[in-house]
């Protein structure tokens, strides 16, 4: 059996040789310098106060370079992430386009998971046809000013019994309002009318003092009519006596 030919190396472009000469560069200075720099001090520290153990024969030194080739790898690593973005930039780059291709299939992939886990109510029931949407529910537009259906809970009476759906035919409000009120006569009062009424009010005035019995309307001018100067004595005054005859008749002076 045959064995396949061995992959042909990649050749790198003018545009990603030159990305990758400023990734290494800036790597170095951004990150490998700043870690290297933190631990190998972390770790120099670490030795003199006693919490590393130093090398008995080359002291704190092993623990010390070690330090700084950790903090070297980390920054390159740390960095992968934004040169493969500058890779990407690239208009006409091979790589470009491979990494872009499996970014892509990462994000595709994920979407896919997250289809599995939550389908869509559709695809599981099947569509539902355009016919058992109700009429008076319209898809919603640009151009619509107020005319959204109410979606608060309670307040949309679309399908809300009637009170007056259950009553008996001629009552309700709409019965109020078939039934034609009496137009509203208004009276007017004649000259002759006018002259008869005060004819009958004149003659009231005129035999008054000859009634017994006060009016309403004499009663104040009577309690005015007392002197409330005179003093109110409790006790009523005794008729005055005056001498009668055998007879009983009265002797006037």
């Amino acid at each position: 059996m045959a064995e396949p030919p061995p992959p042909t190396p990649y050749k790198f472009s003018h545009e990603e040789l030159r990305v990758l000469e400023q990734c290494n560069r800036e790597s170095f200075y951004q990150r490998c310098i700043p870690l290297s720099t933190i631990l190998g001090i972390s770790t120099y520290y670490g030795v003199k106060t006693g919490s590393l153990l130093p090398n008995p024969r080359f002291g704190a030194t092993p623990k010390v370079f070690g330090a700084i080739v950790v903090g070297y790898l980390l920054g390159k690593l740390s960095y992968q992430g934004k040169c493969a973005e500058k890779l990407m930039a690239l208009p006409n780059s091979r790589l470009g386009a491979m990494l872009r291709s499996k970014r892509a299939g990462k994000h595709g992939t994920q979407q896919e998971q997250l289809e599995t886990e939550h389908p869509d109510p559709n695809s599981l029931y099947g569509k539902v046809p355009s016919s058992d949407f109700y009429s008076d529910v319209k898809q919603k537009t640009y151009m619509d000013i107020d005319t959204d259906r109410p979606n608060v809970a309670g307040l949309d009476d679309t399908f809300r019994p009637n009170v007056d759906d259950g009553l008996p035919p001629g009552f309700g409000p709409t019965s109020l309002k078939d039934e034609e009120l009496p137009p509203q006569t208004s009276r007017t009062t004649t000259y002759e009318e006018l002259r008869r009424k005060n004819r009958e009010e004149y003659e009231l005035k005129k035999t008054k003092p000859y009634r017994g019995v006060l009016s309403p309307d004499d009663v104040p001018d009577a309690i005015e009519a007392r002197d409330y100067n005179q003093p109110n004595d409790s006790w009523p005054k005794s008729a005055e006596k005056r001498k009668t005859n055998v007879y009983g008749d009265i002797f006037e002076k």
